[in-house]
C-alpha cells in the first residue's frame, strides 16, 4: 500500500483573486487560459485545456490532485487529473454501439472506447462563456463524427462555488440522437493515505466489471461484500483484502449504484482529524476508483503521481448502457438535453 504523494497537491498555490490569466500553449500554439474563482474559505482554479478542476482550497488546504503547470498535463495523458470527460465517460464495450441500425466505432477496440476516445472532452480546449469571481462556464463544439460519435454536440460545464462547497453542472445539447454521459475526474485527498480515508456512499448495488472493466450481468447486491459503504467504513479495511473482484482490478475500480433519484446526498468522505465533504448528484452510479494506475503515465516537467495518492468518485450514467437495454439510458436529442450535476458540501 502506497502513501499519498503530498507534493502532489502543494505544488499549486491558492488563488488570492479571482482572474483569468494565460498559463501556457499546446504545442500546435494554441494559448491555454486558468481561471481562479475565490469565495471566502473556497478557492478553485480550472483550465480551458480539458475543462479541468485543476486545484480546490477549502481554506488553505487543496484536496484535489493537480499539477502546477500545463506541461505536466501534456507530459501524463493517462491521469484525467480533474478533467471534464465526454462524451461519454467510461468504457464502451469494444469501443462499439449500435443505434437505430447503424455501427459506430470508438477508438480502437482494445481501448473499450475509454472517456469519449482517445481525443475525448478531456484533451480539448474550452472556450470561456461566463466567468464571474465565484463561477465559470465553458463550452465546447463536438462536430458529427467526432472520435466516431454521431450528431453535432454543443457542450458546457460551469463550476461554482457556493456556500456550500463547489457545483459542477455539465450540459450537451445534440442535432440528433447520440450517447452523452459527462462528469469529472478528479482525484480527492483530504490530506493522508488513500487506505486512511472513510467513505460512505448509499448504495445498495454495484456492478461486477470483466477484465476489460465492462459490467457483466445484473447489478448485485452490496451485501455481505467489500463493497458494502452504506456505513462509514476505513477504505484500507478492504482495499488490500482478499476479495478477488478488487484484487483483478488492483484495487476498487468498480461503478456503485446509487440510491434514490433527482439532486440527492449520496455519501460523504472523510479523514479523521480533516475535513469531511459530503457528495450530492443527481447521476444513478458513480464510479469508484483508488487511484490505482496513477504514475503510469510519464510526466517530463514533474515527478509523476504515485499509485493511489488519490481517489475518484465519479456520478455518470450506467456503464456501457448504449449496449445494455437492461440499463436506465437516456440519449441526448434536440428535444432531450444532457444534463448531470456534481455537489461536493462541506461542513462549517
Amino acid at each position: 500500500m502506497l502513501a499519498s504523494d503530498p507534493a502532489a497537491q502543494s505544488r499549486l498555490p491558492r488563488p488570492e483573486i479571482a482572474q483569468v490569466r494565460p498559463i501556457g500553449h499546446l504545442p500546435c500554439g494554441t494559448e491555454v487560459h486558468a481561471i481562479s474563482l475565490v469565495s471566502g474559505r473556497f478557492a478553485a482554479q480550472i483550465m480551458t485545456y480539458g475543462g479541468t478542476l485543476q486545484g480546490f482550497w477549502v481554506g488553505a488546504q487543496n484536496i484535489v490532485l493537480g499539477y502546477a503547470t500545463l506541461d505536466a498535463y501534456l507530459g501524463d495523458q493517462t491521469a484525467y487529473l480533474g478533467a471534464t470527460i465526454g462524451r461519454l465517460g467510461n468504457r464502451i464495450r469494444d469501443g462499439r454501439f449500435t443505434l437505430h441500425g447503424v455501427a459506430y466505432q470508438i477508438g480502437v477496440p482494445q481501448d473499450q472506447g475509454l472517456h469519449g476516445g482517445p481525443q475525448g472532452f478531456d484533451k480539448r480546449i474550452w472556450s470561456i462563456s461566463q466567468v464571474t469571481e465565484t463561477a465559470v462556464t465553458l463550452s465546447l463544439v463536438s462536430a458529427d463524427g467526432d472520435q466516431g460519435f454521431p450528431a453535432r454536440v454543443a457542450a458546457e460545464v460551469t463550476y461554482a462555488l457556493t456556500a456550500e462547497g463547489l457545483e459542477m453542472t455539465h450540459r450537451a445539447v445534440s442535432d440528433a440522437p447520440t450517447p452523452v454521459s459527462m462528469t469529472n475526474h478528479a482525484y480527492l485527498n483530504l490530506g493522508g493515505a488513500v487506505a486512511d480515508h472513510v467513505l460512505q456512499l448509499n448504495a445498495a448495488q454495484y456492478l461486477l466489471p470483466d477484465a476489460q472493466g465492462i459490467p457483466v450481468g445484473a447489478p448485485r447486491p452490496v451485501e455481505g461484500t467489500a463493497f458494502d459503504f452504506r456505513t462509514p467504513k476505513r477504505i484500507g479495511e478492504v482495499l488490500d483484502g482478499v476479495d478477488p473482484q478488487i484484487e483483478a482490478r488492483g484495487g476498487f475500480d468498480h461503478a456503485l449504484c446509487l440510491d434514490g433519484e433527482g439532486m440527492r446526498e449520496v455519501g460523504g468522505l472523510s479523514l479523521p482529524g480533516g475535513v469531511s465533504l459530503t457528495l450530492w448528484t443527481d447521476q444513478p452510479v458513480t464510479m469508484f476508483y483508488t487511484g490505482n494506475g496513477l504514475g503510469a503515465g510519464t510526466s517530463k516537467a514533474e515527478a509523476p503521481l504515485r499509485a493511489r495518492a488519490g481517489l475518484c468518485l465519479e456520478p455518470q450514467a450506467y456503464v456501457d448502457a448504449i449496449n445494455r437495454p437492461d440499463f436506465p439510458f437516456n440519449l441526448t436529442t434536440p428535444d432531450h438535453p444532457h444534463l448531470s450535476r456534481i455537489a461536493w458540501h462541506f461542513g462549517h
